[in-house]
């Protein structure tokens, strides 16, 4: 059962068609059928470069935010120090609560 779908045509120059011809013969195609699959495979690599790019600028943000959040760890860490050590917490008492809390898994002392 045939579908109906647009047609494209267009005309090339006679260098253009040899070398369509020097491409599709030995594959056994008709020149319709060789341009229709050097079109359609030109757009399907255009999809896959623009994605990598994508994925690129993905791993790039990803990387720049994950640089934040251990920037904010540390942080985050001097500031319980100053807390605890205001809590009457010797600095080494202070430097092991903080390092436990920090090394645990759920993140709780």
């Amino acid at each position: 059962m045939k579908t109906d779908s647009p047609t494209i045509a267009f005309r090339v120059t006679p260098e253009v068609a040899q070398q369509i011809d020097t491409l599709r013969l030995p594959l056994k195609l008709s020149r319709g059928e060789w341009v229709r699959l050097a079109a359609v495979t030109q757009l399907q690599q255009t999809d896959v470069a623009l994605l990598s790019d994508q994925i690129d600028e993905m791993r790039q943000a990803v990387a720049s935010l994950n640089d934040d959040l251990q920037e904010l760890a540390r942080k985050l860490a001097k500031t319980a120090y100053l807390i605890l050590t205001n809590e009457r917490l010797s600095p080494d008492e202070a430097k092991s609560v903080i390092r436990r809390y920090l090394t645990s898994e759920e993140g709780t002392p």
